[in-house]
C-alpha cells in the first residue's frame, strides 16, 4: 500500500512527459511485484486506486478515511469483476456491471465525485458499530429479551447480571457436585 500511495504523478499526466515516464515505471514495478493483485486491473484503475489510497491516508478524520477505502475496495472489486467477465466471454460487459474509468478524464471525474456525502444518522451508527465490532456481542442466555449488546468491560459475556445469573448458578452447581464428591471420598 505504501508503494502504491507513493507512485509519483498527479492529474493530468500529459503536462510532464518525464513525470509520466517515472509514474509508468513505478506502476509497472508494482504490477510486476504483485502480479496476482493487478493482473485484472488496468493501469488507469490502478491510478484511481492510488488516488483513493492517498485520500484515505491524508483524510481529516476516520469517517473520510473509511469512505475512501470503501471506494477503493469497491472500484477494485468491480474492475476485476468486469475485466474477468470481458475476458471470459469475449463480449461487452453486462449493463449491471458499473462503468469503471477508462480514460484520464473519466478517472479524474470519478475521483472528484467520490467525496463522502454528509453523514446520516444510520451511517453514523454503522460507523460506530464498525469501529466497535470487538465489543458488539450476542448474549448466550437463550431467554435474553435483547441479546445484542456492547460489552462494558473486558471478558464480559452476558448483557447483564440477570442474564449471567443462570450460568453462574450452573457453574456453582457443577463445582459443588464435583467438589462434594471429592470431600465424601476423603472422609
Amino acid at each position: 500500500m505504501k508503494d502504491l500511495a507513493n507512485v509519483p504523478g498527479e492529474w493530468p499526466f500529459v503536462d510532464d512527459p518525464e513525470g509520466y515516464k517515472r509514474m509508468m515505471s513505478a506502476i509497472e514495478r508494482i504490477r510486476s511485484l504483485h502480479k496476482s493483485a493487478f493482473e485484472n486491473c488496468p493501469i488507469i484503475a490502478t491510478l484511481v486506486i492510488r488516488d483513493f489510497l492517498r485520500k484515505a491516508w491524508t483524510a481529516p478524520d476516520a469517517r473520510h478515511a473509511e469512505w475512501y477505502l470503501f471506494r477503493l475496495r469497491h472500484l477494485y472489486a468491480e474492475t476485476v469483476r468486469r475485466v474477468r467477465h470481458v475476458r471470459s466471454t469475449s463480449s461487452k460487459p453486462d449493463l449491471e456491471i458499473p462503468t469503471i474509468p477508462g480514460t484520464e478524464d473519466e478517472a479524474v471525474r470519478y475521483v472528484r465525485q467520490s467525496t463522502p456525502p454528509p453523514a446520516a444518522e444510520i451511517e453514523a451508527a454503522a460507523f460506530y458499530l464498525q469501529k466497535n465490532l470487538r465489543r458488539a456481542l450476542y448474549c448466550p442466555n437463550p431467554a435474553c429479551p435483547a441479546p445484542y449488546f456492547f460489552s462494558k468491560k473486558k471478558g464480559q459475556r452476558y448483557c447483564s447480571e440477570a442474564c449471567a445469573l443462570p450460568a453462574q448458578r450452573e457453574a456453582k452447581r457443577k463445582w459443588w457436585n464435583e467438589n462434594r464428591a471429592r470431600s465424601k471420598r476423603r472422609r
